[in-house]
């Protein structure tokens, strides 16, 4: 909800301002855009703060300790988040076409780009992980990293 009311202030102040729409017909463009930041956002900070969280507890030992590789724990624990944070986005998504009264239209040649980021950013998650459980303290790096990300 805080999503796409800060989206929707941004794009109506910015035409308030201006005195015209001033995205014209790229507002479709520009909503995937952000939808897709946000996912990518998510998907990069979960991974990285769950396990510095579960390090500073004591719980990621117990994940060692499982019958199943970590590498396996850790990839599937990364799709659950990315499905859980689809959700949240796709609700934002629809908030935003809502409020905007967008005729929304998706082509079928953003999926395979879309896709491609976010297996990146997976990966950058999984790979801000790592750094989790080599250095236990990382807190202050993951709000840099998720910093860079938000620039």
């Amino acid at each position: 909800m805080i999503a796409s009311a800060s989206f929707y202030g941004l794009i109506a102040g910015g035409q308030f301002i201006v005195g015209a729409p001033i995205l014209g017909d790229r507002l479709n463009d520009l909503v995937i855009s952000y939808v897709l930041w946000m996912l990518i956002l998510n998907a990069v900070g979960d991974s990285g703060f769950g396990i510095a969280e579960e390090a500073e507890t004591g719980t990621l030992e117990q994940l060692y300790l499982s019958p199943m590789q970590p590498t396996t724990l850790f990839l599937i624990r990364t799709s659950v988040n990315m499905l859980f944070s689809l959700v949240f986005v796709l609700v934002v998504l629809t908030l935003l076409i809502f409020l905007m009264k967008i005729p929304f239209a998706f082509d079928i040649a953003l999926l395979l780009p879309i896709l491609l980021a976010l297996l990146v950013a997976m990966g950058i998650g999984l790979l801000v992980a790592s750094l989790a459980i080599l250095f236990k303290r990382i807190n202050q790096l993951l709000n840099i990293i998720q910093f860079v990300f938000y620039s």
